[in-house]
């Protein structure tokens, strides 16, 4: 049986020990602050593009008018949706205009080079028409919240793994593990090992935990680090997140 990397830890000092977070951890902080921020931000984008669309969208149910245009122009399909561009020509009060839009395939497949197609236009501004069926949308108001509350709750995932290492490193305590198993994670880098180790009483206690390192060989002793008053959580130590502020 090997040991890996002995550690002494009394030169770690008594608990509760003073931490500091690694390169890692301080990253991790930052994340989360970006994607809380980031949260907020794209949470009053979107509250200001769906006001955006909504006043459009009623300024066109309210002042649109319909008339009849002849499309003048289509380009190749184009992309995986194979859309096309299409060029199309309409009067207002005897004044020309040409706009060019968009079609899904399944409506250009109906549709040739000199064809009458409804379009809607601004009474006030007829240089802003859509094809019927093509008129602007509204974000759904219910999407809104819903960029701040997924990344606040990463934000808020990654804050808890700092704070759980943070806490567990503050007021655990160590023990030489026997590693009883190990293998690579699906789709992840990392490698997932169980352990066996005893507390200070004398109990035994299985643990899991992740290492982006080449795992241990099973039978191999490896420090790690438990919860005094919960042993089941524990980790490989060094942790990758804090570290002790001296030792």
């Amino acid at each position: 049986m090997t040991t890996a990397a002995p550690i002494d830890f009394t030169r770690l000092g008594a608990t509760p020990r003073e931490v500091r977070l690694t390169r890692q951890g301080l990253a991790t902080m930052i994340v989360a602050a970006v994607m809380a921020v980031g949260g907020i931000a794209a949470g009053i984008g979107l509250s200001i593009v769906h006001a955006a669309q909504a006043a459009q969208a009623g300024l066109l149910q309210r002042d649109g008018v319909t008339t009849a245009a002849h499309v003048v122009a289509m380009s190749p399909p184009r992309g995986e949706n194979r859309v096309r561009l299409v060029t199309f020509d309409y009067d207002v009060s005897g004044v020309p205009f040409r706009v060019t839009a968009t079609l899904r395939r399944r409506d250009w497949r109906r549709v040739e080079i000199g064809d009458t197609m409804a379009v809607r236009y601004l009474a006030a501004d007829p240089r802003r028409a859509w094809i019927q069926g093509y008129e602007p949308g509204v974000v759904p108001l219910v999407l809104v919240p819903l960029p701040v509350a997924a990344l606040t709750a990463l934000a808020g995932l990654l804050v808890w793994g700092v704070q759980r290492d943070r806490t567990l490193l503050s007021e655990g305590r160590f023990a030489h593990a026997r590693v009883i198993a190990a293998r690579k994670r699906q789709h992840h880098g990392a490698h997932r090992i169980t352990y066996e180790f005893r507390t200070l009483s004398g109990a035994t206690h299985v643990g899991r935990s992740d290492t982006g390192r080449r795992p241990p060989d099973v039978g191999t002793l490896v420090p790690v680090i438990y919860h005094r008053e919960d042993p089941g959580r524990s980790a490989l130590y060094p942790l990758s997140l804090v570290k002790p502020l001296k030792g």
